[in-house]
């Protein structure tokens, strides 16, 4: 690559610029914008813009042992209420509410939440349609538009839109011809490596 010291040199030292170590370990690469030149109205500046950027709030790490310390004093604490609360009533109450409470938990996870969760599922379904059907309803509904006499259609033929309507494409099964010669061509192969 030719510079202007390799044209005229009395010219290029008036262009010269001073190279940072970086740029002194590959002379291939082009100056950046921030180091040569001011930002113009072509250039973005977002290499000044990088330091300038907000810094994202983050806790420091140990907030996540503190987060899980409380987390199991909460859920303990709440364990140890409800024992000793259950212990105040009698023997006989209190295996029947430990019952009734074990019975609602399995019966809300195994059979309640997993109906919950299909109703919801087909609620949702019935109310948001798939878009690809709803296509496929357009193109049956659509008629040729009624003109007059005097007026001429531009797009008589609708299929004329090319993209813009997905064209339903049939299958075409295979030419057995072409299908017979691959055959053989694969059986080759499997031949040539068996070697």
């Amino acid at each position: 690559m030719a510079s202007v010291n390799d044209v005229k040199p009395e010219v290029g030292s008036i262009f010269s610029v001073t190279k940072s170590p970086s740029m002194l370990r590959d002379p291939n690469r082009p100056a950046s914008s921030s180091s040569s030149r001011p930002c113009s109205a072509m250039s973005t500046g977002k290499e000044e813009l990088v330091g300038k950027k907000k810094k994202k709030f983050e806790l420091p790490w140990y907030f996540t042992i503190i987060a899980w310390v409380v987390l199991w004093v909460v859920t303990l604490g709440a364990a140890a209420m409800v024992t000793f609360y259950g212990i105040s009533f009698k023997d006989d109450i209190c295996k029947k509410w430990i019952s009734s409470m074990l019975v609602s938990f399995f019966m809300s996870v195994f059979i309640t939440q997993p109906i919950k969760v299909f109703l919801f599922a087909m609620i949702l379904s019935i109310i948001i349609k798939n878009p690809a059907e709803d296509k496929e309803d357009e193109e049956e509904d659509e008629e040729m538009p009624h003109m007059d006499q005097d007026n001429e259609l531009l797009h008589g033929d609708m299929a004329a839109f090319g993209a813009t309507r997905p064209r339903k494409i049939g299958y075409k099964p295979p030419d057995p011809m072409e299908l017979e010669k691959h055959r053989k061509r694969r059986m080759n192969e499997i031949k040539m490596w068996a070697i």
